[in-house]
């Protein structure tokens, strides 16, 4: 059943709790109508009631102001009772017609109570396997956490700015992500700046970013970082991705774009 059909239902449901409610308290009506006269808050009522053909008129006095409710009640209910007549029998035929529509295969799938449950895990796996892969716990980088300065959309801290913006790019596409978890190379545990999960693949790649290639010292430590990784079967640009800047060669939302579209998103499954 489609979201649209069960608020009808609803709205049908209510309204014909307030008629049958309205019915219990017409039985109890007093005879006749209210007639009000004056203004100004300065108001008379008047007590109208009809036998053989003769109206007679009684003023209601204050000590009476009970009667002059009922009546006003008598006569709010009968011009409700019309309105809610009105619009049962337009949602009925309403309901009707949307009953009869042919159900599709995203409307079994999504607004369906039951088959959602049943179909989501069969059709995509990938879901399920997913959330598992966040919600596992991992050895995160414990070293120099004062450097952990900058937050993301999804909430984590980062150590610069560059990779506030792949952060931020992975979260906005649904890609799933770890920050700086543990790796082990042998006897060493490295901890790449982004693990990333391909859930359709059901296997993880790599993302190291090198900020500061123009240090001449830095650059031979990210050769002799890479070399390590690619000795225990992270290739860059197969299972591991490198991306890189410079002072004068900053990344760029654009540098980004054309790094997702190479890689990853086929990896989106919208988490978030």
């Amino acid at each position: 059943m489609n979201k649209e059909l069960d608020a009808l239902i609803l709205r049908k449901n209510a309204l014909e709790a307030e008629l049958s409610r309205i019915i219990k308290e017409q039985k109890k009506e007093p005879e006749g109508s209210l007639q009000v006269r004056g203004g100004r808050k300065n108001y008379r009522y008047f007590h109208i009631t009809s036998k053989q053909s003769k109206v007679t008129r009684t003023y209601i006095r204050k000590e009476n102001h009970n009667l002059a409710q009922l009546l006003a009640l008598k006569r709010y209910n009968r011009l409700r009772s019309r309105e809610i007549q009105s619009e049962l029998k337009y949602l009925s035929e309403l309901i009707a017609q949307k009953e009869k529509q042919v159900i599709t295969s995203n409307s079994l799938l999504y607004d369906t109570p039951g088959y959602n449950e049943l179909l989501l895990p069969v059709l995509f796996p990938q879901n399920k396997k997913t959330k598992e892969w966040l919600a596992a716990t991992y050895e995160s980088n414990q070293n120099y956490p004062e450097a952990l300065r900058y937050k993301t959309r999804s909430g984590i801290m980062v150590r610069s700015k560059s990779e506030v913006f792949i952060a931020n790019c992975l979260y906005e596409h649904g890609i799933p992500f770890r920050y700086e978890c543990g790796l082990e190379l042998g006897e060493r545990t490295f901890y790449p700046d982004f693990t990333i999960y391909l859930a359709k693949q059901n296997r993880e790649i790599i993302w190291e970013h090198f900020g500061l290639i123009e240090n001449e010292d830095y650059r031979e430590n990210m050769f002799s970082k890479v070399r390590r990784y690619m000795a225990h079967g992270y290739v860059p640009g197969h299972s591991m991705i490198c991306t890189y800047e410079s002072n004068m060669h900053p990344i760029t939302e654009e540098y980004l774009k054309k790094v997702l579209n190479a890689f990853l998103l086929d990896a989106s499954v919208g988490w978030q």
